[in-house]
């Protein structure tokens, strides 16, 4: 017994031992890969409920991708602080627009400021009929939200029209939605001031291609530079994000009215990566994650968005780029590439004007 006892003590002292070291070095690996920090951006200072409130409250905010995820969360805490929400996703309906007016504690939602708006955001046809719808109802929208995404499908990686499902929500969705509403002049959704927050932004390290043509090529998803298996999927995640931030940065400057934020979201327990991975582990990752110590809860994760997006410190810069810890980072380099750039956004600008040709 004496024996095993003393055989215990210094295990049971090297498991305490990895139980905090292990989550330490995780966390410090997670920082390691971080872009640099942002003086001019700052740290986000979060608001208090009421003060949060305050900044919220009476605002018009639209959620594309608000049905589930981080962005149903961003969404119902948008309706509690007292925001007039619209959320659209190809599921958007009267059930979500009941669970925002519960939310609310039964306010009003039914102004025209608010509304549920299903489109499939995985054709090009669909982007477009929301923006129009949003137009039609002459909404006026002071606060976008965009979280709309997914991981590889592993069965079908591309949509009907030929384009990656990564890069058709992550980058293509964004893009004719964000370009859409700002048009228009007066008429425009999007209001002088307008905030634009994107929920995707790198602010950690990736492996982008190196040469530009490459990195054309896996935007453009020509032969040999598109998904066909996991092996390709770091490479696909880093085109997106970069492709994403230099997006941000372009429509910031196209469109000089608007203040634009792309934001990283950490690592949340959603059912984003559903597509990739078989659907028995699915409830088994989630759990891991909440395990991991730089995981945010889907809750939490969305009330950080929205403190975010309420910041001064966006004002900053056209546009600012932060990180779940409400950090502003630097994005990847190419993302601030002039070339790339206007190379992506004319390269964004065919993809809707053949997909509405279809």
């Amino acid at each position: 017994m004496r024996g095993r006892y003393r055989l215990g003590v210094p295990l049971a002292a090297l498991a305490a031992l990895a139980a905090l070291a292990i989550p330490m070095g995780m966390r410090v690996a997670f920082q390691a890969l971080s872009l640099p920090l942002d003086p001019t951006a700052g740290v986000v200072q979060p608001l208090g409920r009421d003060a949060l409130a305050q900044a919220v409250g009476g605002r018009r905010a639209l959620v594309v991708g608000g049905t589930r995820g981080i962005g149903r969360h961003v969404a119902l805490e948008l309706a509690r602080l007292g925001a007039h929400v619209s959320i659209a996703g190809r599921s958007a309906g009267e059930s979500h627009m009941r669970e925002l007016v519960e939310a609310a504690g039964g306010a009003n939602l039914s102004a025209p400021a608010s509304g549920a708006y299903a489109f499939d955001l995985l054709t090009v046809r669909g982007c477009v009929e929301l923006v129009e719808a949003l137009q039609a109802n002459e909404v006026k929208i002071d606060l976008l939200v965009m979280t709309v995404g997914m991981w590889p499908d592993l069965e079908e990686p591309r949509t009907k029209e030929g384009h990656d499902k990564v890069l058709m929500l992550d980058v293509i969705a964004r893009f004719i939605v964000l370009d859409g509403l700002a048009r228009g002049g007066d008429k425009a959704v999007l209001q002088p001031d307008a905030r634009v927050l994107s929920v995707l932004a790198s602010t950690q390290w990736l492996p982008v291609p190196s040469q530009l043509d490459v990195l054309h090529a896996w935007v453009r998803g020509d032969d040999g530079y598109r998904f066909a298996g996991v092996h390709h999927m770091p490479t696909l995640m880093a085109v997106a994000a970069v492709s994403h931030d230099a997006m941000l940065q372009h429509a910031a400057h196209t469109h000089t009215h608007l203040r634009v934020v792309g934001t990283h979201p950490g690592v949340v327990p959603t059912d984003v990566f559903t597509p990739t991975v078989p659907a028995w582990s699915v409830p088994l990752l989630k759990r891991v994650i909440t395990w991991l110590p730089m995981s945010l809860s889907p809750v939490k994760a969305g009330l950080t968005q929205i403190q975010i997006a309420v910041s001064p410190n966006v004002e900053t810069r056209k546009v600012t780029y932060f990180n779940h810890d409400m950090e502003g980072r630097k994005a990847l380099a190419r993302a601030y590439d002039a070339r790339f750039q206007k190379w992506l956004w004319n390269h964004l600008t065919e993809v809707r004007r053949r997909g509405l040709q279809l």
